[in-house]
């Protein structure tokens, strides 16, 4: 087999971010091999054109979203193929394609997708994840503002949020409210205080250190419950998924966040709790936050964040 070392660079409108030791091995028949010779199959091989080459690759790499990071790739066959091969791992994260990520732009009532942006407060972090959870656009997303209207939603009822493109990146998903405070609205509240509570979650799956698998994978909405006993009011809703593809350093979780602006009624007498600031509600220390997902395979997964009320 002959081997050519190459080096990761452009695909078509997008780049390769080039990271140290990022040279890898080319095969002649398609694969990508490691300097220990592990194989990666033919489709991460697809998303890179080589120094020299007149143009992008004219195969099936141009039918393949130019929205992934290469990461993903490596994520999505390391999981699926090479769990058992640590050395794999090596590579992940070294050669980033750079582009727009999945985003929640809608909420969906009763079933029922709204516009995109309407009751959703729009943000200007179209390309990238949050990933300090200390900053104030945890709260909502970088640069978000008031959306132009307040959703009527009865207590009881289905809620959700729609996404622009499915969930590509391994991880997990959360969903807080928060009780707009008297005096304000819930297009005016900007999310500070010890006000919010977690309605939802979707975890990661284990079992016992085997494989771990993430339900959230290629969902392209979510919907959950509001709480029957949630007392009447406006509110906001905020949603993340947390990506753990590259979350095994600090700071390496990425948060995709929305915040919905609701007014709840037909409400109950509940107490929500416990009370959560956000940002505060981590410290990235959490076991559920930095995560080495890939090796060794973790034997249990625990969800960050309070308990789900009620």
């Amino acid at each position: 087999m002959g081997i050519v070392r190459k080096q990761f660079t452009c695909v078509q409108f997008t780049c390769f971010r080039q990271y140290q030791a990022s040279t890898l091995l080319i095969t002649d028949n398609d694969q990508i091999a490691s300097s220990s010779n592990s194989i990666l199959p033919k489709e991460v091989t697809l998303l890179a054109q080589y120094p020299g080459s007149n143009g992008p690759p004219k195969t099936e790499a141009l039918a393949l979203s130019m929205r992934l990071f290469i990461t993903t790739a490596f994520d999505t066959i390391y999981r699926r193929h090479l769990s058992h091969r640590p050395e794999v791992f090596a590579f992940i994260g070294r050669v980033e394609l750079v582009a727009a990520h999945y985003r929640w732009t809608a909420l969906i009532i009763d079933g029922v997708a709204t516009t995109d942006f309407n009751y959703v407060r729009p943000y200007t972090n179209y390309n990238s994840p949050v990933t300090d959870f200390t900053s104030k656009d945890f709260t909502c997303n970088t640069g978000s503002t008031a959306a132009p209207g307040i959703a009527d939603v009865k207590a009881g009822s289905k809620l959700g949020f729609k996404l622009d493109q499915p969930i590509y990146h391994a991880g997990v998903l959360n969903v807080y409210m928060g009780k707009v405070p008297s005096g304000q609205t819930a297009a005016t509240w900007d999310g500070s205080g010890t006000n919010w509570f977690k309605v939802s979650q979707l975890s990661a799956v284990t079992n016992g250190g085997t494989s771990i698998t993430f339900p959230t994978d290629n969902i392209a909405s979510y919907n959950f419950t509001v709480p029957s006993s949630l007392p009447s009011g406006q509110y906001l809703v905020r949603i993340e998924h947390i990506a753990l593809h590259v979350a095994s350093s600090f700071w390496g979780a990425q948060f995709y966040i929305a915040c919905g602006q609701i007014n709840v009624t037909g409400g109950g007498s509940g107490s929500p709790s416990p009370l959560v600031a956000i940002p505060g509600v981590y410290t990235g220390n959490e076991p559920g936050i930095l995560i080495n997902i890939y090796w060794p395979i973790p034997t249990t997964y625990t969800q960050p964040g309070p308990a789900v009320w009620p």
